[in-house]
């Protein structure tokens, strides 16, 4: 029997808990937001210049980025992309997505020894390869995402895909935030890469 997987996969299981206390940023000044700067916002959409992630262009840095979408309010079990875009090549990260208090993020359950659920989510081509592991902090809003691997990704695209349900009250026009925060992002060179973030909005119909 090979032990080398599973005990790879319980160890990135730990790191993933651990991302959801907030330990280390490798990008200090895009720490998720706190709760309260996460409210519902009912203003108007920003201008093009200060636009969601999926509405300005990519340009050529590596940037990881929540895709801004729409939805309805009510509507169960939206799929959030995580990208990257002008993705260099990685083999292994931490990422900690904040979310808007108001939605609730799809969950599996605890694993055994565990005391923080595990995340409903679908890796995309960007973690293609990869040992994956996502799991939910509900009490500081957080979506903590690990994955690591022993080559390189350099597929562009969509890291994974998590899920959230709207609220049943929500307005038109209202806005919930997504913030992104890199804990950890390396080759296969142990090298750190230099990522930009982007924040997403889902804006209901």
């Amino acid at each position: 029997m090979n032990y080398v997987r599973p005990i790879r996969a319980a160890a990135l299981m730990l790191l993933t808990a651990a991302l959801l206390s907030g330990c280390g940023t490798q990008n200090p000044d895009s720490t998720a937001d706190t709760a309260e700067n996460l409210a519902v916002q009912t203003a108007a959409p920003e201008s093009s210049s200060d636009a969601p992630a999926s509405e300005t262009d990519a340009g050529t840095d590596p940037t990881i980025a929540v895709a801004s979408i729409t939805a309805k309010a009510g509507d169960r079990k939206v799929p959030v992309n995580i990208e990257f875009r002008n993705n260099p090549g990685y083999c292994g990260g931490g990422l900690q997505i904040g979310y808007d208090p108001a939605l609730t993020p799809y969950t599996t359950g605890i694993e055994p020894g565990m005391e923080i659920p595990d995340a409903e989510y679908k890796p995309g081509p960007a973690a293609d390869g990869f040992l994956t592991s996502c799991m939910v902090g509900e009490q500081v809003h957080l979506i903590a995402f690990g994955c690591m691997g022993t080559e390189d990704n350099t597929s562009s695209g969509t890291i994974f895909t998590c899920y959230v349900d709207v609220p049943e009250d929500a307005e038109s026009g209202t806005q919930y935030k997504f913030t992104v925060n890199i804990d950890s992002l390396t080759s296969s060179e142990s090298s750190k890469i230099d990522c930009k973030t982007e924040d997403g909005i889902l804006t209901v119909e």
